[in-house]
């Protein structure tokens, strides 16, 4: 009896200091103004998500969605129905090819993407310019371009999702992105798997997904996950490994200035 006292004194202990602890970890990031990082099963991640896991790909978008980053002024980006970045008046309708079409395929990165408005993107330009010389022609661009994509995502992308569209010109334009895999020879691997996992491996081999999810609500346990490494199941970035990895081998970006002819 003693010690079924003892346990039950324990637990009723614990369950009274945590919301008394949590109450006051909150105050302390609010007056702070600090956070800590936001730890989600995958479920919700994806629900929350302008993107989606793919079994071969790093990740792709979310079909006939909107959203809105942040990071690039709040513009704003449609995603068409197959998945890819709208070029709207010259988005890709059908698979098959119609009658007196000329289609192009983009692909590349996130400088492919666009981190402007939707008629302010590259591939929008090229269907825009190219339908005004081309009156006789129907005119169809589909953007590929997807942020952190690299040479050999788009050439895995190209065979799996892009070959279908039967494009008859197909643009690539990127590189800063392949400067991101470098690492010492002892680590590198032409297959880039040094670099990163696919969003698919990462959601669903973590153990955050066997954790009760009232847990993943508490700030205080999220920041004891914050010491240990997890990511913010928000960022698409570390989600990936790609920022741990650059950090790790501190690998930076060079700054490229063009210069006007």
């Amino acid at each position: 009896m003693k010690l079924r006292r003892k346990v039950l004194f324990v637990i009723v202990t614990v369950l009274f200091c945590i919301p008394i602890i949590e109450i006051g970890f909150r105050i302390l990031l609010n007056l702070t103004g600090s956070d800590v990082v936001t730890v989600l099963p995958a479920k919700e991640v994806l629900e929350k998500a302008w993107f989606k896991p793919h079994p071969h790909l790093l990740y792709v978008f979310k079909p006939n969605s909107f959203f809105t980053m942040n990071a690039f002024g709040k513009h704003k980006f449609t995603i068409n129905k197959h998945g890819f970045r709208s070029t709207l008046d010259y988005d890709i309708q059908n698979v098959s090819k119609p009658p007196n079409t000329l289609r192009i395929a983009t692909l590349g990165g996130s400088t492919t993407m666009g981190v402007n408005d939707d008629k302010e993107i590259w591939p929008y330009l090229v269907g825009k310019f190219l339908s005004e010389d081309l009156q006789n022609k129907n005119i169809e661009v589909l953007n590929e371009g997807i942020m952190g994509y690299t040479s050999l995502d788009n050439l895995l992308d190209l065979s799996m999702r892009i070959i279908d569209f039967d494009s008859d010109v197909y643009v690539i334009y990127l590189g800063v992105n392949d400067l991101l895999p470098k690492a010492p020879l002892n680590v590198y691997q032409t297959d880039y798997s040094h670099f990163r996992k696919t969003l698919h491996e990462n959601l669903y081999s973590s153990h955050i997904q066997f954790l009760p999810s009232i847990l993943l609500h508490l700030k205080t346990f999220r920041a004891l996950l914050q010491l240990s490494g997890v990511p913010d199941s928000r960022n698409l970035i570390l989600n990936t490994g790609t920022g741990q990895f650059r950090n790790y081998f501190n690998v930076v970006v060079p700054e490229i200035t063009i210069h006007a002819l």
